[in-house]
C-alpha cells in the first residue's frame, strides 16, 4: 500500500550525519537524545537536501530507525516556518512529515497535511506531486472517502500518471472488476526485475481477498520463484540489501501458508510463519496479518497461551491504523479464542462486534459502490453526448459546403436536414433514454440483490442471537424439564436460520436446495444430541439432489423434519445399540414424497399422542402445507409425508 522504505540509505544517513569525524563517531553512539540534538538535524535544509536527492536517485524516501524521533524534530521545523511565514519551507517540511505518517497509515494526522499539499500545489516541486496524488487517494481510500479518492484518481489518470482503476474497485468490494482492470491494463514485467514481485503480490492479493485461493498460490509461487533469481542475481550485481529480498521471500511465503490454511491444510503453518514474521520486520501490516493466522494455527493446535500472546501483539500494533479487513479476521479470532477456551461472554462480545463492524463495512461498501457507478454512468453519457455534438457538427459542415456550390437549392436542403435532424435527434434521444432507462433498471437489481442478501444476513445473525441467548439461559437451568423445553426451541430456531444461511450464501432469492438443507440440519442435530458415550447412529440418505422448495415451503419442512428426527434420537435409540436413521425424498409425478424411517424401539401408543407439542406441531405445518403424514411401526417407526412439489 504504501512506497516502501529504503533502508541502505539508513546507514549512509547516519554515517553522513554523526559521523563527520570518524575518530569521534568511534564513542559517539547513536541514541534518541543525540539523534535529536545533532546540529545536522537542526538545520531543516540539511535534512531537505539529503532527502530529495534520495528521492531523484531512486525514486524512493529514506526513514531512520527512530521514526519518532524523526517525527518529533519535523514538527519543530514545521512550528518554525509557520512562525516565520515560509511558505516554501512549509511545503518542504510538509512533504516529508506527511511521508512519515503515510508510510505509519497515521491518516489522521497526515491527510490535512496532504489536502494542504494539493491547495498549494505550486509550491510543491514537480517531481514529488505525482506522490502527492498517490499518497492523497491512499489516505482517502483508507478513510472510506471514495468520493474524493475518485476524484483525485480521474486526476492522476488526466495527468497520464496512471491508467488503471483496480484499487478503487477493490476498496469498493468490487474485486472480480478489480482483476479484470488489474489484467487489462498492467503487463507482467518483461525482465528480470523487483517490479515482477511487486506484480505477482499484488494480483495475488486480489485472488486471495476474492476467494480464488488457487489463482492466488500459483502467483504467490511465481513470486517466489522470481526473489530466489534476484538473490543469485544479487550475489554478483549487489543492487538490494540482502534483507530487503529477503523480506520479499518471507513475504510470499506467509501468504502460500495462509492460502493453504483457507484450504484446510495446516501441515508446518507455525514453522513458516514464524520465518515469515524474522524476514518481514520491516512491514509492520504484514506482521499484524502473519500474527492473526498464527494465533489461528495455534487455536486449531488448541496451544491457546500462545495464541493469545499472538492476538495481544496484533491488537496492540493495530490500534491506531486504518486496516478494515485485519481488524475483521481480528476480531473474528478473538472470538474463536474465547469460544474455545470456553469464555462465552467474551466469545459473544467480540462475534457482536465483528458484526457491527461488517454491517458498517458492508453499508461503506454499498455506497461506494454507488459512488463508483453513477461516476461512470456519468462518464458515459458525457460520451454519448460528445459524440451527439459531433456529429451535428459534421452534418452542419456538409450543410455548408452543400450550400457554395448549389445556392438555388438552399431552401430545399435545409429543409431536407432540418428534418434530418429533428428525426434523427428523436431517434438518439429514444435510444439514449432507453439505454438510461436499461442502465437505471440494471443498477436497481443490483441495489435489491444487496439489501435482500443483507437481508437473509441480518435475519441469519439475529436468530444466532437469539440461539447464543438460549444457550447462555440453559446453562443457568437446572431442570431437566426446562432444559430440554430450551433446547428444542433452539433446535427450532436453528431450522429457520438454516434456512436463511443457505439463501445468503448462494445466488438463489427464493429456493433453498433441499439435499443440502437437509443434511446441514441433519449435522446439527446429531451434534446436539449424540453422545460420545453411545454407539454412533448412521444416517443413510436417498435424496434427490436437484430438488428445491421455496423459502415458505422450506420452513414448514424444516420444522417437521426437525421434530421427527429429534423424537428419533431422543427415544429410537437407546445407548447400546447402533441406530440407524434413512431420510429419502422422491418426487412422484407432482408430488414430493418424504420417508423417515429408524430401527429404534419407538411404541405404537406413543405415535398417535396427539397431546405432544412435537406431533401437535407436525400436524399444524402439514395442514399449513396441505400435506399428508402417516406414522406406523415396522422393524422402528416409519414416518411418510406427502405434498405437491410445486
Amino acid at each position: 500500500m504504501f512506497r516502501k522504505i529504503d533502508y541502505g540509505f539508513i546507514a549512509i544517513l547516519l554515517f553522513v550525519f554523526l559521523g563527520s569525524h570518524i575518530s569521534n563517531a568511534a564513542n559517539d553512539g547513536y541514541n534518541p537524545s543525540k539523534f535529536a540534538k545533532h546540529s545536522q538535524f537542526a538545520d531543516f535544509e540539511t535534512i531537505w537536501k539529503d532527502w530529495d536527492q534520495q528521492f531523484r536517485v531512486n525514486g524512493n524516501y529514506f526513514s531512520l530507525s527512530n521514526v519518532a524521533d524523526l517525527q518529533a524534530i519535523l514538527l519543530g521545523h514545521l512550528q518554525a516556518a509557520r512562525k516565520a511565514k515560509d511558505v516554501r519551507k512549509i511545503a518542504r517540511v510538509l512533504l516529508t512529515l506527511s511521508t512519515v505518517y503515510h508510510n505509519q497509515a497515521k491518516f489522521e494526522e497526515g491527510l490535512p497535511l496532504l489536502e494542504w499539499l494539493h491547495a498549494h500545489l505550486w509550491l510543491v516541486p514537480v517531481h514529488y506531486r505525482r506522490d502527492v496524488y498517490v499518497n492523497l487517494e491512499e489516505e482517502y481510500r483508507g478513510k472510506n472517502l471514495m468520493e474524493k479518492a475518485i476524484l483525485i484518481r480521474q486526476k492522476r489518470i488526466q495527468l497520464g500518471y496512471i491508467k488503471t482503476f483496480w484499487e478503487i474497485y477493490r476498496d469498493c468490494g468490487l474485486y472480480e472488476e478489480a482483476i479484470k482492470d488489474f489484467k487489462a491494463n498492467q503487463p507482467y514485467p518483461a525482465d528480470l526485475e523487483i517490479r515482477r514481485a511487486y506484480y505477482c503480490n499484488r494480483l495475488g492479493n486480489l485472488y486471495f481477498i476474492n476467494g480464488q485461493y488457487d489463482q492466488a498460490i500459483q502467483l504467490y509461487n511465481e513470486g517466489s520463484i522470481q526473489i530466489k533469481m534476484l538473490i543469485e542475481w544479487n550475489k554478483k550485481s549487489k543492487q538490494f540489501l540482502p534483507r530487503e529480498l529477503d523480506y520479499w521471500r518471507g513475504d510470499f511465503k506467509g501468504k502460500l501458508v495462509m492460502c493453504r490454511i483457507k484450504k484446510g491444510n495446516y501441515t508446518r503453518a507455525i514453522e513458516t510463519l514464524k520465518e515469515d514474521l524474522a524476514l518481514t520486520r520491516d512491514d509492520i501490516d504484514h506482521q499484524i496479518h502473519s500474527m492473526i493466522v498464527l494465533s489461528q494455527c495455534y487455536i486449531q493446535a488448541k496451544q491457546y497461551p500462545k495464541a493469545k500472546i499472538y492476538l495481544d501483539s496484533a491488537n496492540r500494533y493495530l490500534k491506531g491504523k486504518v486496516i478494515r479487513p485485519l481488524k475483521i479476521e481480528l476480531l473474528a479470532t478473538l472470538t474463536s479464542y474465547h469460544k474455545s477456551v470456553n469464555q462465552s461472554d467474551s466469545a459473544f462480545f467480540f462475534l457482536n462486534a465483528q458484526h457491527q463492524y461488517q454491517d458498517s463495512l458492508n453499508e461503506t461498501m454499498n455506497r461506494n459502490r454507488s459512488i463508483l457507478l453513477l461516476g461512470q454512468l456519468e462518464v458515459t453519457k458525457r460520451r454519448a453526448e460528445l459524440l451527439a455534438s459531433k456529429n451535428d457538427l459534421m452534418k452542419l459542415t456538409k450543410i455548408s459546403e452543400v450550400q457554395q456550390v448549389q445556392v438555388r437549392s438552399l431552401i430545399l436542403l435545409v429543409i431536407i436536414m432540418l428534418v434530418s435532424v429533428l428525426v434523427s435527434f428523436t431517434i438518439i434521444r429514444q435510444k439514449y433514454l432507453l439505454k438510461v432507462r436499461a442502465e437505471q433498471i440494471v443498477l436497481q437489481n443490483s441495489r435489491n440483490e444487496i439489501l435482500l442478501k443483507e437481508l437473509h444476513h441480518r435475519v441469519k445473525n439475529n436468530l444466532q442471537v437469539i440461539y447464543s441467548l438460549l444457550n447462555l439461559q440453559k446453562r443457568r437451568v437446572r431442570n431437566k424439564e426446562s432444559h430440554e423445553l430450551i433446547r428444542s426451541m433452539q433446535n427450532r430456531i436453528q431450522t429457520f436460520a438454516l434456512v436463511h444461511s443457505n439463501l445468503h450464501d448462494t445466488h438463489e432469492f427464493e429456493f433453498v436446495n433441499v439435499n443440502e438443507y437437509i443434511q446441514t440440519l441433519v449435522v446439527h442435530l446429531v451434534s446436539v444430541f449424540q453422545k460420545e458415550e453411545e454407539s454412533p447412529v448412521t444416517i443413510h440418505y436417498e435424496i434427490d439432489a436437484s430438488l428445491r422448495l421455496s423459502l415458505e415451503k422450506i420452513t414448514s419442512f424444516g420444522l417437521i423434519l426437525n421434530e421427527i428426527i429429534s423424537n428419533a434420537f431422543k427415544y429410537a435409540f437407546s445407548g447400546s445399540q447402533a441406530g440407524i436413521l434413512k431420510i429419502q425424498v422422491q418426487l412422484i409425478n407432482a408430488d414430493l414424497s418424504i420417508v423417515i424411517s429408524d430401527n429404534g424401539l419407538g411404541k405404537e401408543a406413543d405415535l398417535t399422542n396427539s397431546g405432544q407439542l412435537g406431533m401437535k406441531l407436525i400436524a399444524l405445518m402439514c395442514t399449513q402445507m396441505s400435506a399428508t403424514h402417516k406414522v406406523h411401526m415396522n422393524g422402528g417407526v416409519i414416518h411418510q409425508i406427502t405434498f405437491k412439489y410445486i
